[in-house]
């Protein structure tokens, strides 16, 4: 399947990177600095269970345009909740329409300005329970425990 994070940041980076790790085409949609540590050296993951896991970059796509979002099967957003709305208008711009849409954001109104900017797709709510820390360049770490909810 192919998933696009969109606004990869500490956890777009942690799910995308085990997404791809399990074999999933991943796509991280992001800034250039922090797309350039992983282009580099690859996504260094770790979490408080003694998860060590390096993504080769070759495993990984990276992006900084939004046309990456036209190819893709799920889109994950994952920006923080003040960049929603424009993050929904590069979806509504780019991605496919049949395309289902999760948020896996802080704060309740995050999904609610999902659906009212892409009324006509299937968007749901996430959860993300767990708190990820960047730890140097390319490395991020899970430090608390939890499963994402849908």
């Amino acid at each position: 399947m192919r998933i696009v994070v969109a606004g990869a940041g500490a956890v777009g980076f942690f799910v995308g990177g085990c997404l791809a790790a399990a074999g999933h085409d991943v796509v991280l949609l992001g800034r250039g600095p922090v797309l350039s540590d992983i282009a580099g050296s690859g996504l260094r993951l770790s979490d408080h269970d003694g998860l060590s896991l390096t993504v080769d970059p070759a495993r990984l796509e990276l992006s900084e345009d939004p046309a990456c979002l036209g190819g893709a099967e799920l889109i994950l957003v994952t920006v923080k909740s003040g960049a929603t709305a424009a993050m929904a208008a590069l979806i509504a711009e780019h991605g496919p329409l049949l395309t289902p849409v999760i948020s896996l954001q802080n704060g309740v109104q995050a999904v609610g300005v999902l659906r009212d900017a892409l009324a006509q797709r299937d968007v749901r709510a996430g959860m993300v329970p767990f708190n990820v820390v960047c730890i140097g360049s390319g490395s991020y770490h899970r430090a608390t425990s939890g499963g994402i909810v849908l």
